[in-house]
């Protein structure tokens, strides 16, 4: 699987985002519209006002009838607290979000279950996915997206990858920092063989370019990262 690959599912269907919530509430589970439920949540502050803000990760119902292995659109919506003590939504992606089935790798587990995908920690928002194969693959992957808030939007901020075969040990990561440029590789690490682990740091500058929002994030802005 390539760096980028996460990204690179089949194309689901698109979602009208107006039918996903209902009216601000002070419960998030008050605004989900029928036929979505919340499969994960984390909550804190986000925009600095010392309110618990919160993200989530919706997922559409199973049709009655319908097949178990579909693959269910899902999608992230960031909201913040007024002092009204209602939620508000500020921003939200389903290209990012990986469904629990893919069609094209069924030895794929869930890329969500496996590891924490909201993660709220001074100030900044990380989106994570994790992907082990029962089959087909020794390799598994970890993804990191980092965004933070500034300028009124959700800006991806930065992009961590790392992986390591089940089979040799062998670890490779990638860490690019969008607001300077910075990219850190470290290729030749072993987690199973002392004489194998040596890890080099190679540290290179890519040209800075403008950040991308939350909503804006698609598959073909990583792939001209790599």
């Amino acid at each position: 699987m390539g760096i980028c690959s996460f990204l690179a599912l089949p194309l689901l269907a698109q979602v009208n985002y107006g039918s996903v919530l209902k009216a601000p509430a002070a419960d998030l589970k008050d605004m989900i519209s029928p036929g979505w439920k919340i499969i994960y949540t984390k909550k804190g502050d986000l925009n600095n006002d010392t309110l618990k803000d919160a993200a989530i990760i919706m997922e559409k119902d199973l049709p009655a009838g319908g097949d178990s292995l579909s693959q269910l659109p899902r999608i992230i919506i960031v909201l913040f607290k007024k002092p009204d003590g209602f939620y508000y939504p500020v921003a939200r992606n389903i290209f990012i979000v990986p469904p629990a089935y893919d069609s094209l790798s069924t030895c794929l587990s869930d890329p969500l279950s496996e590891t924490e995908p909201l993660e709220i920690q001074n100030g900044k928002l990380y989106f994570n996915s994790h992907y082990w194969y029962s089959c087909g693959s020794y390799e598994v992957i970890n993804h990191k997206l980092t965004f933070r808030f500034q300028q009124n939007n959700f800006y991806l901020i930065g992009y961590d990858w790392d992986s390591f075969s089940r089979s040799s040990g062998e670890m490779n990561s990638y860490s690019l920092n969008l607001i300077t440029g910075k990219l850190v590789k470290i290729n030749g690490g072993n987690m199973f063989d002392v004489k194998k682990d040596k890890p080099k740091t190679l540290t290179t500058k890519k040209s800075k370019t403008s950040l991308i929002s939350l909503e804006d994030l698609r598959e073909k802005d990583f792939e001209a990262w790599f």
